[in-house]
């Protein structure tokens, strides 16, 4: 059985794209070539073509636009640009079956000392160029925990040693600072909180189950332990306070952070800096968890000063359930402190050799142990145990 004509319109496709194919080669040629600045060396193989008849060299195809002159080594030709500018060229041939008369036109064309020489190897940090406020407390509880989740970028897996909560302890931050920033006298809470359950908790309870009551109740409280109370309300109230700023901190080449303020203001020409912390501890506790937190502090403090160029004259930790404020004066000794703790944390984000924590208890909470991919540190005993 005959095979039936093809359409015209298929002809008519085929072609065009045929045509579209020889354009794009013309104008690869046209960037290549015109890049040579003193010597031009063209392929003696075919150019590649659909139709094996046209398959001529790139060197024949340049040779026939610019002269009649008949192709050989040692050959002089002249030729004029579209503006009409001359300019003239000689001819050589590399002869494939003289090796010798081969490697001398090419050690002519590209001679050794005017390569460039290899560049310097770039050397980068170990893990991410840019460490966030929260990545510091990583290495002072464990450099290992930090190196697999921050250098690795691996996610720690759960180590089934949390206790059930009804909020687990990352939502019920992200939703009471997400609250914290639009409560407004003008706005309801409750709308507020359930914008904020609805972006930040998908495994949230149903709002109308026992269950959703008492977890939204849960959430409620907290906002208004913070919002209410008058060491928090000391700050926030201030004209110049600002809710939830980002910032990017470069403090030097090689050292940049990332994090965001919960609330700050200016008073007399000096900053107060104020974070929320919302685990569910007492009073003593919380004053030990802020001793915890110094390296965020030094972080916040650090980044209020080198980006605003004024100085921070208070920093506090809100604790939420334990409704008490911890408030320590930046003084320039506690500055100095700062700035030591800053570098010896960079030190440690960028060693090679990242050591295990010394305290039994963070290896017991570990989800990098509880898999198998760390053995703990020696004073765990490798038990389950605290």
């Amino acid at each position: 059985m005959a095979e039936e004509p093809a359409p015209d319109r298929h002809a008519e496709l085929k072609a065009q794209e045929l045509a579209e194919e020889k354009a794009e080669r013309k104008r690869v040629w046209y960037v290549a070539f015109t890049r040579a600045m003193e010597r031009l060396i063209v392929s003696g193989l075919p150019e590649w073509d659909r139709d094996k008849e046209n398959r001529i060299t790139p060197g024949e195809i340049l040779w026939t636009r610019l002269t009649s002159v008949e192709l050989e080594d040692g050959a002089e030709f002249s030729y004029q640009s579209c503006a009409g500018a001359g300019f003239a060229g000689t001819v050589r041939l590399a002869n494939p079956e003289n090796v010798d008369e081969r490697t001398e036109h090419i050690a002519d064309a590209l001679p050794l000392e005017q390569l460039a020489t290899a560049p310097a190897p770039i050397v980068m940090a170990t893990g991410r160029p840019r460490h966030s406020a929260t990545e510091l407390l990583s290495p002072s509880c464990c450099d290992k925990k930090h190196w697999f989740k921050y250098v690795l970028g691996v996610r720690e897996p759960p180590s089934g040693r949390t206790k059930e909560e009804l909020v687990d302890a990352i939502s019920r931050g992200l939703i009471v600072h997400d609250v914290l920033e639009r409560l407004r006298e003008d706005v309801e809470l409750d709308d507020l909180l359930e914008d904020a359950i609805t972006r930040h908790d998908d495994d949230a309870p149903q709002s109308g189950s026992e269950r959703g009551i008492e977890y939204r109740e849960h959430l409620r409280e907290e906002v208004q332990l913070v919002a209410g109370h008058p060491d928090y309300r000391a700050v926030a109230d201030q004209p110049t306070a600002r809710h939830e700023l980002d910032f990017v901190y470069i403090r030097n080449r090689d050292e940049r952070y990332e994090g965001s303020f919960d609330l700050a203001a200016l008073e007399q020409e000096r900053i107060t800096l104020l974070d929320v912390k919302t685990p569910q501890c007492d009073e003593p506790m919380a004053r030990k968890k802020a001793r915890d937190y110094a390296p965020q502090r030094d972080v916040y403090v650090s980044a209020a000063e080198g980006i605003g160029n004024i100085p921070v004259d208070r920093f506090c930790f809100q604790f939420s359930r334990a409704e008490c404020q911890v408030s320590e004066t930046i003084s320039a000794g506690l500055r100095d402190e700062i700035t030591n703790r800053m570098t010896q944390a960079r030190q440690r984000l960028e060693a090679d050799d990242p050591q295990l924590t010394a305290s039994p208890r963070e290896c017991y909470f570990c989800g990098y142990k509880k898999v198998g991919w760390c053995d703990g540190s020696e004073s765990s005993g490798g038990s389950d145990g605290v």
